[in-house]
């Protein structure tokens, strides 16, 4: 479960210049493999929180990644969870 949550913290380091070299410089939409690694890198995104708190081993590990899920949409939700990630106590 680490290396993929690692794996995934990668790809959303390097996401943008990956889809960069998928893009032409006469294509200005994002069609084909460019757009599957733009959409990686919103998920990998999203689930920033959650993977900040499983890299950092944080106790509450499972509640981020639950509030993540629920309420990370929302802005705030996802805003608790990467706080609640950063400032969560260590095993």
């Amino acid at each position: 479960m680490k290396h993929i949550l690692f794996s995934l913290y990668y790809l959303f380091l390097i996401g943008p210049w990956i889809a960069s070299a998928f893009v032409g410089k006469s294509q200005a939409d994002l069609s084909g493999n460019a757009g599957l690694f733009v959409v990686c890198w919103y998920i990998a995104w999203y689930w920033l929180p959650t993977m900040v708190s499983f890299h950092r081993n944080t106790r509450n590990a499972q509640s981020i990644a639950l509030i993540n899920l629920l309420a990370g949409w929302t802005g705030i939700g996802w805003l608790v969870a990467f706080g609640m990630a950063i400032l969560g106590r260590r095993h």
